[in-house]
């Protein structure tokens, strides 16, 4: 029987999702009664708790196509019969999903019970899993509290998950509603956290933890025997690293696949005093190394000053071309691997959205040739509104970006030459 992890970041039991529902049924034979089980725990506490799975089950019979049956367990001291009941019916079923509700209180039921052995059993030895919703945030090594945060005010931290998805070596803090836009004029992406608070509490995240995003309307379908993640339905999975973000939309990956292959990178610079000097100083500043980076991971160059950690991230950013090697890169939009040294002027910019470098010194961001006005003005220019913005840039605003140098730290010497 096939292993299949899905992970819905939304629309559980909306049209998006029927056909995602059906294949992963009809994929471990869940075609019949007891074949499919919904646990009903994360909308337990819902006083028309009945009326959810209801309308659950009759999405299921009309819409995918196959029964569901409900497995009640909806409070941690349940009578003994009736959570047993529920935990049977979840052994024998080759298809077990769960969804809205609340993260925190699942996982108060769930934590130190059985349930999070038998998922993990399942997902060992054969059957689907799939986690929409709420149920999502509980997959992961550490889980959002989001009503507490976003309806009750608490200052942003990560709770205890159930950790389901280091069965298949992922050590994330799962993210559903990722792409959330509720808010209207104010952030609730990343399932109404928004961007400040998701940045407060991501480094508080185990160590080695990244983050796991994904959209609404959009599941994550991981195959574990042929290694395969499979985006579906309308939006991205993202993946959030400290130092990375990438994204696959729509698109099938090997969970294992390499997006930087280098081999045998060499950087040379030659220092002579003078062109026409007969002996030529070269300085090795990168000298045959070679490494992989996978999706999700993080690689770091240890080494003293000097030794080429920076000249070699320049080099596959294509900032101080390479001497000599081979640097392959994963290109999202032909879905392959392919060469730097295939990229011409043009493909730069696009290569640029994908691998970017953080300076250590942020003057290295700047171009020195500059002023402050045009550094600014650049990025505005090729902005959606440039047309608008433009207009309020000119000699009479010129004192004002002088007068801000000082709030970035920039030189005087470099803001007196702005306007």
């Amino acid at each position: 029987m096939a292993r299949l992890l899905t992970i819905m970041g939304s629309g559980e039991t909306a049209p998006t999702m029927i056909k995602t529902h059906r294949r992963l049924m009809e994929a471990v034979g869940a075609t019949g009664p007891g074949d499919a089980v919904l646990l009903d725990t994360p909308y337990g506490f819902q006083e028309n708790a009945d009326d959810i799975s209801t309308k659950a089950q009759e999405y299921f019979r009309a819409s995918v196509g196959h029964p569901i049956d409900v497995a009640t367990w909806r409070w941690a001291d349940d009578a003994t019969l009736e959570r047993e009941r529920a935990l049977a019916a979840i052994a024998d079923a080759s298809y077990v999903f769960t969804g809205p509700g609340s993260p925190t209180y699942a996982l108060e039921q769930w934590r130190g019970s059985p349930l999070p052995g038998l998922l993990a059993e399942k997902l060992r030895s054969g059957g689907a899993v799939t986690f929409a919703s709420a149920a999502a945030l509980t997959l992961g090594v550490a889980t959002v509290p989001v009503y507490e945060i976003y309806k009750a005010g608490f200052a942003p931290w990560w709770v205890e998950g159930l950790d389901l998805l280091s069965e298949i070596g992922l050590s994330v803090a799962l993210i559903p509603h990722y792409d959330n836009a509720e808010g209207g004029h104010h952030d609730t992406r990343f399932c109404y956290l928004g961007e400040r608070r998701l940045s407060a509490i991501e480094p508080d995240l185990p160590d080695g933890a990244w983050v796991l995003g994904v959209d609404e309307h959009t599941a994550l379908v991981i195959d574990i025997d042929a290694g395969t993640a499979t985006v579906e339905g309308n939006g991205t999975v993202t993946l959030w690293t400290p130092n990375m973000s990438t994204f696959a939309v729509k698109e099938k990956v090997k969970m294992k696949d390499n997006l930087i292959e280098v081999r045998n990178l060499v950087k040379h610079f030659e220092v002579s005093k003078s062109v026409f000097s007969r002996n030529k100083k070269i300085v090795k500043a990168v000298d045959g190394i070679s490494f992989d980076i996978k999706a999700g991971e993080t690689l770091g160059l240890v080494g003293q000053s000097g030794c080429g950690k920076t000249t070699t991230a320049r080099s596959l950013c294509l900032h101080d071309p390479k001497t000599s090697g081979i640097v392959n890169f994963y290109n999202p939009e032909s879905k392959n691997m392919e060469s730097i040294d295939e990229i011409d002027d043009d493909g730069i910019r696009v290569f640029r959205r994908n691998m970017q470098m953080i300076f250590q010194d942020p003057y290295e961001s700047l171009n020195p040739r500059w002023t402050i006005k045009d550094i600014i003005k650049e990025p505005l220019e090729r902005s959606a509104n440039n047309i608008l913005i433009t207009g309020n840039i000119g000699k009479s605003r010129s004192k004002n970006f002088n007068d801000g140098s000082s709030i970035f730290g920039w030189s005087k010497r470099r803001s007196k030459n702005s306007g």
